[in-house]
């Protein structure tokens, strides 16, 4: 275990050396069916053209323009509809007749509208000027050519891209999994969620917010019970639960005991981070079945300075897990409604609620003197962040601030 807690780390550099830390998942295909949210492992591109065949885009007859001029006859060798090709090829001197969203027979180059033709059932006498080369005609190819790239890299597989891939030949796809995280919280006053709260117990806080939190992140989130904060009880809790995830969170361990504890498995360094709240920091990688490393965050214990590391570093790291470009949350800069206080020497973080005015996004600072700990956390849809050597924002003055909630 290594310690460099003596001195500040800046927020940028220990963000940067743990995602660096942080690799994708290996890729898994999935069935188009069961792809939805998943992260492209790879460039995707169009196994056929979209459409697939020249269809015709209005019910007419489908001919050849030089054929179909003013008053030339036409003899009428099929007919096509949605669905139902005909095999028939349409000659000199012929056509089909078809309707709007029918493949094109094969010959044909246009489509004549039906009051350009006089339909005499077996044949037509072409009227109105006749038509020209492509007239109601939807060419191959016309939305999507095939090899042309349909999805990125590290792009998040929406219900229109599926709808997309499925249209360009594409059945199963690769993509980077679900990550699973574990999340664990450490305290000798923590009680399970269907334990009784006696005096100077406290409910599991940051077991259920970090869990909900992870899940929301895209994660397959595992929340164990909380354990006590000696050194064998977390030992034994970290031991056991850092192989059941992809990534493990720990809630509130003292560094020096979860360090200890991941001594046996791998290696963690604790830090003091340039930011407030949520200093403390502890990061490590721990060693699970067949060689395979899994990234632990340690976190403090205090519900607010627990949620912001988990968005300043757990939130992107589960990202890059799952192979995504964008690690960060959308960012708008907002008035104060209130003041709010910074740090000279560190990077500081408040939850405010947003809403918007006819001058632009308005953030209200959700902390008080009365409530610190969870309260603010649960009025909260964004995380203002103050530079470090602001020591105060005025009501009015512009902050950045993370949307923790996508508007509606």
């Amino acid at each position: 275990m290594s310690d460099s807690a003596t001195q500040l780390e800046p927020l940028d550099r220990w963000r940067r050396r743990v995602l660096a830390a942080v690799p994708a998942l290996e890729p898994i295909e999935l069935s188009l069916l069961d792809a939805r949210g998943g992260v492209a492992a790879g460039e995707l591109t169009a196994t056929r053209p979209v459409p697939a065949h020249a269809v015709a885009t209005a019910d007419g007859f489908a001919v050849r323009a030089g054929d179909a001029v003013e008053a030339s006859t036409l003899g009428v060798v099929g007919q096509a509809q949605p669905g139902r090709p005909t095999r028939a090829r349409v000659h000199t001197g012929q056509a089909v007749r078809l309707a709007a969203g029918a493949v094109l027979p094969e010959g044909a180059d246009a489509v004549l509208a039906p009051a350009q033709a006089d339909d005499r059932g077996d044949y037509l006498v072409v009227s109105g000027g006749g038509a020209r080369l492509g007239d109601h005609v939807r060419p191959a190819g016309e939305e999507v050519a095939e090899g042309a790239q349909l999805v990125e890299a590290g792009v998040r597989l929406r219900p229109g891209h599926l709808g997309l891939l499925a249209a360009a030949g594409h059945t199963r796809v690769p993509v980077h999994p679900h990550p699973r995280v574990s999340v664990l919280a450490v305290g000798d006053e923590l009680v399970d969620l269907e334990a009784r709260v006696g005096p100077g117990d406290v409910a599991d806080v940051n077991g259920v917010a970090l869990n909900a939190m992870a899940r929301a992140a895209g994660a397959h989130a595992i929340r164990h019970p909380p354990v006590r904060g000696d050194a064998t009880s977390v030992g034994d809790a970290v031991e056991g639960t850092v192989g059941n995830g992809d990534l493990l969170v720990v809630a509130g361990a003292d560094g020096a005991v979860l360090g200890g504890a991941l001594a046996a498995l791998g290696d963690l360094e604790r830090v003091r981070v340039a930011m407030e709240p949520g200093a403390e920091q502890a990061f490590g990688l721990g060693e699970a079945d067949s060689g395979r490393w899994v990234p632990v965050f340690g976190v403090p214990g205090h519900p607010v300075a627990a949620a912001v590391s988990f968005e300043v570093f757990v939130r992107p790291a589960i990202r890059r897990l799952q192979g995504r470009r964008d690690l960060n949350r959308p960012r708008v800069l907002a008035r104060l409604a209130a003041p709010l206080g910074g740090r000279c020497d560190r990077v500081a973080f408040a939850p405010v609620s947003l809403h918007r005015d006819g001058a632009g996004h308005v953030a209200t600072p959700t902390e008080t003197p009365h409530a610190h700990a969870v309260a603010p956390l649960a009025a909260a849809d964004g995380l203002a962040e103050i530079p470090a050597g602001v020591a105060r924002l005025e009501a009015g003055d512009r902050v950045l601030t993370h949307r923790l909630v996508a508007p509606d």
